[in-house]
């Protein structure tokens, strides 16, 4: 059995934060995202500039 990386916390009140529905984890797996949700996470971002 391979070892895995375990998220033992996360977040915070910043835009990559909890406060911004978790917007660095879909940034960081974005590739793999389908395009409903890839579209909604690039609203999402402009409207927090």
């Amino acid at each position: 059995m391979s070892q895995l990386p375990v998220i033992v916390g996360f977040g915070g009140i910043s835009p990559a934060g909890r406060s911004s529905g978790n917007q660095a984890f879909n940034r960081i797996i974005f590739d793999k995202l389908d395009s409903a949700t890839r579209q909604e996470t690039l609203v999402d971002l402009a409207m927090l500039t």
